[in-house]
């Protein structure tokens, strides 16, 4: 909670606030915040007190962090404009003619925001016909009884409460939208077990969270979920699990192994960044589709496995663990090797996997380790662009199958690039289309690039050349 060194008070005029906490109360005995009193401060939840009678325009200037304001007074002032550029949730005062038109920013209604409560109700609560809805919490309690019945929360309806310490939900209740929001000093909760999502932000911010389990019939967790809860150490998945959306883990710092269920079919970027002591993770071997960047910035990540169902390798997509593998062998479920997937690795040896269909542009670039790649199938593998641009000339390549199906991988072919002219460059506006002669051995680094073929099938050895970089063949004007 904000010390009372924080602010600058004058007269009982509040002047401003330089607190870095998530929970502001200003104390009693303020009557008057000035204009800009707490720009930008990064304040999830504040408590206005009785006595306060006037609150300038723009007082909670560009508070973006903001989410729930309680007033405690019944004869405070709030105008429009109070809280513009804020992103304000909740706002609960006893008396809603106190509120002027437009105090979340000018032409914005109230709608949805405001609530009124009586003095000395705990908890700020909303009749409904599927059942009462949990706005708020007005106490303090660190861990409070939540009402009996057929309750449910609202939207960061316990945003900013970084005293809370344990909170049971409702049985009857979802898993909403940013509900324990930078709850700080959170330790633990217990979730209602039929919650289908693990919403938006629920858990966002909430430092001294140390571990969870997902409740049995959860099947999402949503973005950023459990971003920022830099304590969290474990984390029980259940056999439901469907989907991990982005940032749904992000900077989850004290994390160090996951171990995902055999139920889940997607994960989005980013859903683990940032988690510098995540050492080992486990894949269910269903996932068809992995996307890059979900491990992006996890430095101590040092085991792992390949989906023996995984289709794609995008770029970036295991870093962390193969970037400095000497060997890698690839899994023969994958398809597709995407584009600059391998960039800039220091593996000296690669065995692609038998049902690979392509390799995307650049997929190898600048390997300048790589002397060995090894294809374990024997079809016609189409290969992409410049794949080995800044690889040493001398590569060795083992194909299983025999020399024209190879030659047929390597032979240059055309591409088509449109663009439209709008009359710039002399000629007449239009569309413009070129095409060019691509190959995947363009080697643009070095001259007299070259390498060496093993074909298995028919016992073939030879030498292919690079072919240079793109080759201009024509263009034409419609």
């Amino acid at each position: 909670m904000c010390a009372e060194e924080n602010f600058v008070i004058e007269d009982g005029i509040l002047r401003s606030c330089t607190s870095r906490d998530v929970y502001i109360r200003v104390p009693e005995g303020v009557t008057r915040i000035v204009e800009k009193a707490f720009e930008g401060l990064p304040a999830v939840r504040v408590v206005l007190p009785k006595s306060l009678r006037e609150v300038e325009k723009r007082a909670f200037f560009r508070c973006g962090m903001l989410r729930t304001v309680v007033v405690l007074s019944s004869e405070a002032a709030l105008p429009c404009d109070t809280f513009v550029a804020c992103d304000l949730e909740i706002l609960a005062v006893p008396n809603k003619e106190q509120v002027a038109y437009g105090a979340t920013g000018y032409g914005h209604t109230l709608n949805g925001v405001l609530y009124p409560y009586n003095e000395g109700d705990e908890w700020l609560i909303e009749k409904g016909f599927r059942g009462d809805k949990i706005v708020t919490y007005l106490g303090e309690e660190r861990t409070p009884q939540v009402p009996e019945g057929n309750f449910f929360f609202y939207r960061y309806a316990l945003a900013g409460c970084s005293f809370l310490k344990h909170i049971d939900f409702p049985e009857t209740s979802g898993i909403p939208e940013g509900v324990l929001f930078y709850c700080t000093g959170l330790g633990s909760v217990a979730l209602p077990p039929k919650a289908l999502r693990i919403n938006k932000n629920a858990f966002r911010g909430c430092s001294s969270l140390e571990e969870i389990t997902l409740p049995s019939g959860t099947e999402t967790v949503c973005e950023s979920a459990f971003s920022g809860c830099s304590s969290l150490a474990a984390v029980r998945f259940n056999g439901e699990l469907k989907k991990i959306e982005k940032w749904a883990f992000g900077s989850c710092t004290s994390l160090t192994e996951v171990l995902l269920p055999p139920s889940l079919a997607e994960i989005e970027r980013y859903a683990f960044d940032s988690c510098v002591a995540l050492a080992r993770i486990r894949l269910p071997s269903g996932l068809k589709d992995l996307p890059r960047d979900v491990f992006n910035r996890c430095p101590s990540l040092s085991e792992i496995n390949l989906p023996g169902e995984l289709e794609e390798l995008a770029a970036h997509m295991f870093d962390c663990v193969l970037k400095k593998s000497e060997r890698i062998t690839l899994p023969d479920g994958i398809l597709r090797i995407g584009a600059q997937a391998f960039a800039d690795y220091e593996m000296r040896e690669i065995r692609l996997p038998k049902k690979l269909i392509a390799i995307r542009q650049g997929a190898f670039a600048n390997c300048e380790n790589l002397r060995r790649i090894v294809f374990a199938g024997d079809i016609a593998v189409h290969c992409g662009e410049g794949i080995f641009v800044g690889v040493p000339s001398g590569l060795e390549i083992v194909f299983a199958g025999d020399r024209p199906t190879f030659e047929a991988m390597m032979r240059p072919y055309e591409i088509t690039e449109s663009s439209y002219d709008g009359g710039q460059n002399g000629g007449a506006p239009g569309l413009y289309s070129e095409t060019y002669l691509v190959s995947p051995l363009e080697h643009e680094l070095q001259g007299g690039f070259t390498v060496e073929v093993f074909c298995e099938k028919d016992g073939e050895r030879f030498t292919l050349h690079g072919a240079g970089g793109r080759k201009f063949i024509s263009s034409s004007t419609p």
